[in-house]
């Protein structure tokens, strides 16, 4: 009996010292959205039905975490294509003072905002630079990392299309499609060192005017011919593909691009919009697998928001970002004694010492562009 009293009162002067772990998330958070949801300068409706569905995913995100005791608020801080206006806008996030910042889809931007944001957990939607893991601990990008993607590409290639030479296309303004085509060039010429590699730049602004004959300087018969351009410019870079098809006939030719697409499997340019038509693929590295659990429960969430289906794949996209914190925050409680934005910091950095690919959808698909849709090809696991 006096040995369990002797316990009882270590037990009580001991347990008051142990760190204190909050039982439940974060009760109110201030979320600031940094980004630039007009993807496409040429087409203003389509850029507003993107910033629609990108803000309706952060949307249905905020009436989950609601839900689960969590209360956000949301400011939107959107800038345009130049990224001189990202950093006017740092200023009026910074006197916001928002607990977390999620957006720059770019690693343009991500490595820009960087310098900027310090002391709280700052999310990319897309970022995929390979310089993005040199960044300090508070960044992290649900993005497929660059390196993971291009040895998927290689192989890809090398088997669907063996013994080809390459012509790459690449946006020069974009440090993210600059990196990763000369990654992928590394990469190829490792293991293809027979084969040719060619680089062509070009200004994004640029594309809808360039002369094909110089986008296509180098190439020979049988070419594939691949682009790394700027995120966002898929159609543009219909319109170039259908254009380069026009100027290379009787050529047959094959191309491959990289960029992401924000919309459904549905395309507003016609593939078919040519006198010479053409075999096209485009890698998504922001492959949503609507059979998937998660997205099954994000639906679920979305129709009682909407009270319709969601249509575009950015909706789930910036409703996993969202969510990646809530569940953070969920699965790994902070202490208590720090402030909202250091506990959301320190959640998310626990979850990512458990899983460090976090909530990024880390299975790459291919599609077949035929005429104004896309059709399932392969997957790359």
């Amino acid at each position: 009996m006096k040995k369990i009293s002797t316990f009882l009162l270590i037990l009580i002067l001991i347990v008051p010292s142990l760190p204190s772990f909050a039982t439940s998330a974060t009760k109110n958070i201030k979320l600031a959205i940094l980004d630039n949801p007009e993807t496409d300068a040429s087409n203003p409706l389509l850029s507003q039905d993107l910033r629609d569905a990108y803000m309706q995913g952060v949307k249905t995100a905020i009436a989950v975490a609601k839900t689960q005791g969590i209360n956000i608020t949301n400011k939107t801080f959107f800038y345009g294509n130049n990224l001189l206006e990202l950093t006017q806008q740092v200023p009026n996030v910074k006197a916001w003072g928002p607990d977390a910042i999620m957006g720059l889809y770019s690693s343009n931007a991500s490595l820009m905002a960087n310098s900027f944001f310090t002391d709280q957990l700052v999310l990319s939607i897309s970022a995929t630079d390979i310089q993005l893991t040199q960044l300090p601990s508070n960044f992290y990008s649900l993005g497929v990392p660059d390196l993971y993607t291009i040895q998927k590409l290689v192989k890809f290639i090398s088997t669907q299309f063996p013994n080809r030479n390459l012509l790459m296309v690449v946006g020069a303004d974009s440090k993210e499609s600059v990196d990763v085509s000369n990654l992928f060039m590394s990469f190829y010429k490792n293991q293809n060192p027979t084969l040719t590699v060619t680089q062509n730049l070009f200004l994004s602004d640029e594309a809808d005017t360039l002369d094909p004959k110089t986008l296509m300087k180098g190439y020979t018969s049988g070419t594939i011919i691949l682009f790394f351009a700027i995120p966002g410019s898929y159609n543009i870079q219909i319109g170039m593909m259908n254009k380069i098809a026009d100027y290379l006939a009787p050529n047959k030719l094959t191309f491959i691009t990289t960029v992401d697409n924000w919309k459904s499997r549905t395309l507003l340019e016609n593939t078919n919009d040519t006198k010479n038509p053409y075999t096209a693929f485009r890698l998504d590295s922001l492959f949503v697998d609507t059979n998937s659990k998660p997205y099954k429960t994000f639906t679920k969430n979305f129709i009682k928001v909407y009270h319709t289906e969601p249509t575009d794949a950015i909706s789930f996209v910036t409703y996993q970002t969202v969510m990646s914190f809530v569940t953070a925050l969920k699965q790994y409680p902070a202490p208590k004694n720090l402030d909202t934005k250091q506990a959301i910091l320190w959640s998310y950095q626990q979850a990512l010492k458990h899983n460090p690919n976090w909530f990024r959808l880390m299975q790459l698909k291919v599609y077949q562009l035929k005429g104004h849709k896309e059709i399932d090809f392969a997957t790359l696991q």
